[in-house]
């Protein structure tokens, strides 16, 4: 009996040093991000309005014939929409759509390589859900490398990136 308190003891142990790790690693992680944005981007400063108030985004979902469609508009900070990726891939499942539009042509974001990154494994919500997606932004927003398209695809996500909405429909229909 008291070999087995012990070994109850070591395990309850063990998982408290696991999550400890894991926050210390998200932790890091974290400052990392900040970091690295700081030196691409030359500034930790969040962009501001004519007011000197901080910018903001709006998230639209609308459903239409055989899919749902999620826009961005306006400005933000890298991250932010892919941040509510957990919430359109809920969405996606409450109202049965498999298929999703994201239309990112009225965003305004400054993104870097490691944004990009980010964006493909916060994506990967899309791949646990079977959700297939189509990405449409403006062409000088196109990473002509398709960074993030490759991480995603790593990750399990049907993702297809357009600048254009007829080819994204097309894609995502068929």
């Amino acid at each position: 009996m008291a070999a087995r308190i012990h070994h109850r003891r070591e395990f309850f142990c063990a998982q408290e040093a696991v999550r400890r790790l894991r926050y210390e690693f998200c932790a890091s992680v974290s400052a990392v991000q900040d970091e690295w944005r700081s030196l691409i981007d030359g500034s930790t400063v969040a962009p501001e309005d004519e007011i000197g108030g901080r910018m903001g985004f709006q998230l639209q979902i609308e459903q239409m014939p055989g899919y749902l469609a999620a826009r961005f508009i306006g400005a933000g900070e890298p991250g932010e929409a892919s941040a509510r990726f957990e919430s359109i891939a809920g969405h996606c499942k409450r109202t049965y759509n498999d298929k999703l539009l994201i239309d990112a042509t009225r965003y305004n974001v400054k993104v870097s390589v490691i944004d990009r990154f980010f964006f493909g494994t916060s994506s990967q919500i899309f791949a646990v859900h079977r959700i297939k997606v189509a990405f449409v932004c403006r062409p000088e927003q196109l990473d002509e490398r398709r960074f993030g398209r490759l991480v995603a695809e790593n990750r399990g996500v049907t993702v297809g990136v357009f600048t254009e909405f007829q080819p994204a429909e097309e894609w995502l229909l068929k």
